[in-house]
């Protein structure tokens, strides 16, 4: 490499000022940017190695095709095992627009058939499809917005929002922004979230939703929930969680809570306005008195009934209120071998309920 035959350089800006390159030099760029502040755990990001190929026109991306700024070819990155945004400039700071280099780094990764790591929280500021496999972590990845839309197909994470499930803070946002992404995809439960306010899903009538438990089956649940959904904190007679919409809804192997310490007249979910669902190896306690419904179908007769689905081995653990409350219209839903401690079912003008060891 004829710049000082060294071979590294500290930046992107670095490499591309190297005068007259010969092809088939090889460069390590240490950080995307001039690292400014050495004492940082990790100052160096984005850093790469690059070879240089004189006679190159490929079209530039900002991160592994570049172009020298006083002469022809371009400089490749080479030995790519992952695309990351950092090497496409994103900063990770909190500050700095990350969305171009996210836009940029997912379009790398998709066509290069790599996966897209994200390793740090990015600062999203404008609509971004990533369309790329995600490798999978329990950590933020997006500030808490709705810019994002992962559409590689894989289950999205509460956690990737900020939602953070080992502890008792208000995870809503996190959750709110998760679900809205989340129409015709599966949500993977990493943890146990607490919500302090009303928690709506609405999809409109246009596309369906899986929400599974980490766990492949449910160990002493009701006493130790590592996958679900707290509302112990919820404001007094509200409806805790609702679904609305989704045409084809999912729930497994999870565990709900809904122990306020009151006696009143709240319900923990309600299903509303769709058809076919499949509820099953959940456990749900719902202790807030005699007035309360865990689980509710439908309500006036309307639009707002519930057809077609199955709940499945659930167990309920009531203070007196109804398990499972099906209003009228609502049509063919089956129990099979669910149980309820000190609760009971209701079905109200609903044709086509049956009840199979329950």
């Amino acid at each position: 490499v004829n710049v000082g035959n060294t071979g590294e350089v500290e930046s992107i800006a670095d490499l591309l000022a190297i005068p007259n390159p010969e092809n088939n030099s090889q460069v390590y760029v240490k950080s995307y940017y001039q690292a400014d502040n050495l004492a940082l755990a990790k100052p160096y990001i984005g850093g790469n190695r690059f070879v240089y190929a004189s006679n190159a026109n490929h079209a530039v991306n900002g991160g592994t095709v570049l172009k020298p700024n006083d002469a022809g070819g371009r400089w490749f990155s080479i030995n790519l095992t992952y695309v990351a945004p950092e090497m496409f400039g994103a900063k990770c700071d909190g500050a700095f627009d990350d969305s171009d280099a996210l836009i940029s780094a997912d379009s790398v990764a998709y066509l290069s058939r790599l996966n897209l790591v994200i390793t740090s929280k990015l600062n999203i500021t404008k609509a971004v499809t990533l369309k790329s496999l995600i490798t999978d972590t329990k950590a933020q990845l997006f500030n808490q917005n709705k810019f994002v839309t992962v559409n590689s197909g894989q289950p999205l994470r509460p956690e990737w929002w900020g939602a953070d499930g080992t502890t008792t803070a208000d995870n809503h946002t996190a959750l709110d922004c998760c679900f809205a992404n989340a129409q015709g995809k599966a949500v993977q439960l990493g943890g146990y979230y607490h919500v302090h306010n009303p928690l709506v899903i609405d999809f409109a009538d246009s596309n369906g939703l899986s929400i599974i438990g980490e766990n492949a089956s449910l160990v002493n649940p009701m006493t130790v929930h590592n996958y679900g959904f707290c509302f112990d904190n919820m404001p007094t007679n509200e409806i805790a969680m609702v679904f609305r919409g989704t045409r084809g809804l999912k729930l497994a192997n999870f565990h709900i809570n809904h122990a306020t310490g009151r006696s009143d007249s709240s319900v923990t979910v309600w299903f509303t306005e769709f058809d076919m669902f499949d509820l099953s190896n959940l456990t749900i306690t719902s202790t807030n008195g005699g007035a309360s419904t865990a689980l509710r179908f439908g309500l006036t007769g309307g639009v707002d009934s519930v057809f077609m689905g199955t709940l499945r081995t659930i167990e309920w653990h009531m203070n007196g209120g109804c398990a499972v409350d099906i209003r009228p219209a609502c049509t063919s839903i089956n129990h099979i071998n669910c149980y309820s401690q000190r609760g009971y079912f209701s079905t109200h003008k609903a044709t086509y309920i049956k009840y199979d060891n329950t």
